[in-house]
């Protein structure tokens, strides 16, 4: 039996964020050189009725350029009534990521369709990591 914490890292993807427009929201990227596994938990909170909110997980060698992934992984979470919360995930696994870079860093992109205030949080967990646990790295 396994430990979580030898298995999984948690980290807040961004702190809670309050927008009023369609500006882009960027998760922190995360280094997967040490983990096969990246699942992101992002939750909508207080959106206006109808606006939708698009997720995508997006791949980087240097983590300030950021593209899609060799398969997109994308959400929209439609609010639908108004006051709704609703929580998204976005997996991606090493043959979802351009294994030709050892340093791979991922995050995800979270734009709205309208520019009515909509609030956003969420939390980055990478798993199934790529040592054995008695040499496991502690980021």
């Amino acid at each position: 039996m396994h430990k979580l914490t030898e298995n999984v890292l948690v980290e807040q993807m961004f702190t809670p964020v309050v927008s009023t427009d369609t500006t882009q929201v960027n998760g922190t990227g995360v280094l997967m050189a040490k983990y096969d596994t990246y699942t992101g938990v992002v939750t909508v909170a207080a959106a206006p009725d109808e606006d939708d909110v698009t997720l995508t997980l997006k791949e980087s060698t240097d983590d300030t350029t950021y593209a899609a992934l060799n398969t997109t992984v994308q959400a929209t979470i439609a609010t639908g009534a108004s006051g709704t919360s609703l929580t998204v995930t976005l997996e991606a696994r090493g043959e979802d990521m351009d294994i030709d870079s050892v340093e791979k860093y991922l995050r995800v992109e979270v734009v709205p369709d309208t520019s009515t205030a909509w609030v956003i949080a969420g939390l980055s967990l990478r798993s199934n990591p790529r040592y054995a646990q008695a040499s496991l790295p502690t980021d």
